[in-house]
């Protein structure tokens, strides 16, 4: 009939595989249903596989490339840095300084040095003074470590980093406590130009009680150096920038004004020295930079 037929249509099954009845043949209802239960459920379309990713992409063949061979200086780099980040315990912190007097007193001062001296007036030769008076009041930063004690050093010689083409050199500047501006700029002049030629001797290179990196010079904001081996800190000098601060208003409140700040940084080794040291050490240097006036004397010296 009609109704078994569309009975036995759904689930697609052939009526010439179901056994009539009666004189006639016909296959009732009640036989299509027989035979759907004693069927095995129909098997599902398997789901189509998922689409094949993309091969990753190839890492380059072992020696593809350009090597570069380390030059001896590097190695020496290397090496030391190694050993240094190895052995040392390092602390850091910054702090900022507003050095606006600073600022405008080099730009009155630098045409008439350069008249007197011959040299280019920079900011470096301010920074080793401004650290070296701070480190008579702060000896605890001017040492070297070892497991017998610290080492509390007379001298005051100060390594000064200089970026050269084979890699970082820091030639010793001797008694840097000792000189004034135009002493200390052509020392340190001389001293960076034969570290780029690679004229400096052994014993220029070694011997250091603290170290200076006047990171700023390549535009740096703030920099945490390896402490050297032999030594218990080195302090970074960062770029000068001019910035909006809240500086005494003329009615004895608050207002902004423009300024010249930079960040100065500190590394140091935690087994010799503590925060509190650091700290102390970096507020007071802070203050003498922050203290010289556009109308300071230069103390440039012969």
């Amino acid at each position: 009939s009609p109704a078994v037929r569309r009975l036995a249509a759904e689930p697609g099954l052939d009526l010439s595989r179901v056994s009539g009845s009666g004189a006639t043949g016909r296959v009732p209802r009640r036989g299509v249903l027989r035979h759907l239960e004693g069927r095995p459920p129909a098997e599902t379309a398997a789901p189509p596989p998922p689409p094949p990713r993309a091969a990753p992409a190839a890492a380059p063949p072992p020696g593809e490339g350009e090597p570069v061979r380390l030059s001896a200086t590097r190695r020496a780099i290397a090496r030391h840095m190694s050993e240094a980040h190895a052995t040392i315990p390092v602390a850091w912190m910054a702090v900022e300084a507003d050095v606006s007097g600073l600022v405008e007193l080099r730009r009155r001062a630098r045409d008439d040095f350069e008249e007197a001296h011959g040299l280019r007036l920079t900011f470096m030769p301010f920074f080793v003074q401004a650290i070296a008076r701070t480190l008579r009041e702060h000896p605890a930063l001017n040492a070297s470590y070892s497991e017998e004690g610290v080492l509390r050093h007379e001298r005051l010689d100060m390594g000064i980093a200089v970026a050269t083409d084979s890699g970082l050199l820091v030639p010793v500047l001797r008694a840097a406590g000792s000189k004034f501006l135009a002493e200390l700029s052509r020392e340190l002049q001389d001293l960076a130009e034969r570290a780029r030629a690679r004229t400096l001797t052994r014993e220029e290179l070694v011997g250091a009680t603290l170290t200076i990196d006047n990171t700023g010079a390549f535009g740096s904001l703030v920099s945490q150096p390896i402490v050297p081996l032999g030594q218990v800190a080195i302090v970074t000098t960062e770029a000068i920038r001019r910035e909006l601060r809240v500086v005494p208003g003329d009615d004895g409140g608050d207002a902004f004004a423009p300024r010249s700040v930079m960040n100065l940084a500190i590394s140091f080794d935690h087994r010799a020295l503590d925060g509190a040291e650091a700290g102390a050490f970096m507020a007071a240097l802070k203050s003498r930079l922050e203290a010289i006036a556009p109308d300071d004397p230069l103390e440039a010296g012969a």
